[in-house]
């Protein structure tokens, strides 16, 4: 398929110039390619059962007599929980590098999330969420060959269809090659988006080609790739000594997800999605040290102090570390288009705020947080916005 850029016209590229991006966007996605390898020498036979069992249950129950579920298994129920269990096993293949597996379900959008939307366990620990956004789980770093886990998945399935199969792949990810891609495709995307007569344009273009060419791209992923890296690696990293003005912006990325409690599914859905949204959030955590998440609902974090005590314990230590920023003070995101019809910052919305200071200021949490944001939407209707 030939290439196109939508705002060639506005920033007068040539065909010479389409040419380049697009053959800059196809060695990129040859890169990207190679971050994943399948494993071959792996077995895996799921066990599932639809039986209405709390987590509890479920991780206790003895997993192998449950029913074999195989490619042509049919599962799913309205509203409903379907629980999968399956032994892992680290293949010979995989020993030493990074064991991902890689879910495939019949993944339905829709607003707000996907269906089905299912949470992992890794050995009874809580992992994260797998859904249509999240479709790869890692096992094992410097995995060892013959190691054995426990993996459940807690699958729910919102509307009433029957679903056919749930397909686990095993891949070994190198992780070198995945922060390469990033380290190129931003900046890639960044320059298609200048003028041709950006010198900055160029100059980026002009690098991310030079590393993509230092990379042997022959055949998969191979030992002479593998070797090629460190050259690409350091082409990358001129990218980002790039100096184009005397004062530097500094640009500060901090993750959110909202999270609606009463919206397109009932509160007890809203409560296991806490659970699922927060388990990835601090699995995250841990494989970045330097993401840092803020979060805002009071609720939730009632919600997850009650039904998930593992993940409100870990949440807190992240607290703690500086990586879980806690931003208040309303207990649940509101309306400020209909409560009383008052400007926000009075008094209903003061009363939002007196739930929070009982979840974060109790003796044994003492957080506070000195400001509080409000949707822009909400100006709307409003001359004076809190924030």
């Amino acid at each position: 398929m030939t290439y196109s850029n939508p705002a060639s016209g506005k920033l007068a590229l040539m065909d010479d110039d389409l040419k380049s991006e697009g053959k800059l966007l196809r060695l990129c996605a040859d890169l990207e390619s190679k971050i994943l390898t399948s494993v071959d020498d792996a077995h895996f036979q799921w066990h599932s059962t639809a039986d209405d069992m709390t987590a509890e249950q479920a991780l206790n129950a003895n997993w192998e007599q449950w029913p074999q579920f195989g490619p042509r298994g049919v599962w799913g129920r309205k509203q409903g929980n379907t629980w999968f269990a399956a032994e892992i096993e680290v293949p010979p293949s995989a020993g030493g590098q990074t064991l991902v597996l890689k879910f495939t379900s019949q993944w339905q959008h829709r607003p707000g999330s996907t269906d089905p939307q299912c949470l992992a366990y890794l050995d009874g620990k809580i992992v994260q969420a797998i859904d249509g956004n999240h479709t790869e789980l890692v096992v094992a770093r410097n995995a060892k060959p013959g190691h054995k886990s426990v993996l459940h998945v807690n699958a729910f399935t919102f509307f009433d269809r029957p679903l056919v199969d749930f397909k686990v792949e095993f891949f070994v990810r190198n992780e070198r090659a995945e922060k390469l891609y990033y380290d190129l495709m931003t900046p890639l995307e960044v320059a298609i988006r200048l003028h041709q007569s950006d010198a900055r344009r160029h100059a980026i273009l002009n690098l991310v080609e030079r590393a993509l060419r230092a990379l042997d791209r022959r055949g998969a992923h191979t030992k002479a790739f593998a070797a090629s890296l460190a050259k690409a690696e350091k082409i990358a990293a001129e990218i980002y000594k790039l100096v184009d003005t005397e004062v530097q912006p500094t640009i500060t990325a901090v993750g959110h997800t909202h999270l609606d409690v009463g919206w397109l599914w009932r509160v007890l859905h809203t409560r296991d999605k806490t659970g699922r949204s927060f388990a990835t959030v601090l699995t995250l955590m841990e494989e970045y040290p330097d993401f840092v998440f803020m979060y805002n609902q009071s609720v939730l974090f009632d919600f997850l102090k009650t039904d998930y005590p593992e993940l409100w314990s870990r949440l807190k230590q992240r607290v703690k570390k500086g990586q879980f920023e806690i931003e208040g003070a309303m207990w649940v995101e509101p309306d400020v288009n209909i409560i009383s019809g008052e400007i926000p910052g009075t008094t209903d919305h003061a009363r939002s705020s007196i739930p929070y200071r009982r979840i974060w200021r109790y003796p044994k949490n003492r957080v506070v947080t000195g400001y509080l944001w409000l949707f822009r939407q909400l100006a709307s209707n409003h001359e004076a916005v809190g924030t």
